[in-house]
């Protein structure tokens, strides 16, 4: 079943904190992507929200990662 999934990428902060780098959030039913040029060294993590799909609806997410190199 559709569903609006919104994606945020978030860097860890010095003080434990969180904050959004870069967010998908298109209202799309059927995908959400971003792309993120040259992001500094540092923790990260992707949240996913489901925003209109059943509770415990599987999300798929395929991230890829490429080198400054390429």
């Amino acid at each position: 079943m559709p569903a609006d999934i919104d994606l945020y990428l978030q860097m860890l902060q010095p003080d434990g904190s969180w904050t959004d780098v870069i967010a998908g959030a298109s209202g799309e039913l059927t995908h959400e992507g971003f792309v993120h040029a040259n992001p500094p060294p540092g923790n990260y993590r992707l949240e996913v929200h489901n925003w209109a799909g059943l509770p415990a609806t599987r999300v798929d997410v395929t991230m890829t990662f490429v080198s400054s190199a390429g």
